[in-house]
């Protein structure tokens, strides 16, 4: 595990390496590695432990509960996630995919407006991260059977002029 490993050996309390040694353990092939969410989850808990003012530590956490199907703790790690970073508009993006899969539709679509929002909302960020939240919300509202905002939606993240709607 390279160099994420050699920085646990060195710091065995790094919460943070050991938050990206519980992404790097998620990355490797199951079949090579059957143990692999068992071994993910005990560091990502330990990086939790250590480093809970860390939004990354979360973040992991999140990936981890959402790999093992536990996905009412991936809500309450992406709020704490949140309340750390709350300006992280792929955190909002992540909160949105956990409330539509507990069934909390109409706070996913929040979640995903806001993550338009804070992408639109940085001159620096490329047009490319807005665009791809409002495709990823577009998918969001064809599942709920939202077709004409979907289609606004694709529209806006194709950069595709809308139709007058008198037209």
């Amino acid at each position: 595990l390279g160099l994420v490993g050699a920085a646990l050996i060195a710091a065995p309390t790094n919460g943070l390496a050991l938050a990206r040694l519980a992404r790097a353990v998620l990355a490797q092939d199951s079949a090579q590695n059957p143990r692999q969410v068992g071994e993910a989850d005990w560091f990502s808990r330990r990086a939790v432990k250590l480093a809970p003012d860390e939004a990354e530590v979360w973040w992991t956490r999140v990936e981890v509960v959402e790999r093992a199907d536990s996905l009412s703790e991936a809500v309450e790690a992406v709020q704490a996630a949140l309340s750390i970073h709350p300006q992280n508009a792929e955190l909002w993006h992540a909160q949105a995919r956990m409330l539509e899969k507990t069934n909390r539709i109409e706070e996913a679509y929040q979640s995903l407006t806001k993550a338009i929002e804070l992408a639109g909302a940085k001159e620096a960020s490329p047009n490319q991260a807005k665009a791809k939240f409002y495709l990823s919300r577009s998918d969001f509202l064809n599942r709920q059977n939202r077709l004409a905002e979907a289609a606004k939606d694709f529209c806006l993240a194709k950069d595709i002029p809308l139709r007058d709607p008198q037209a």
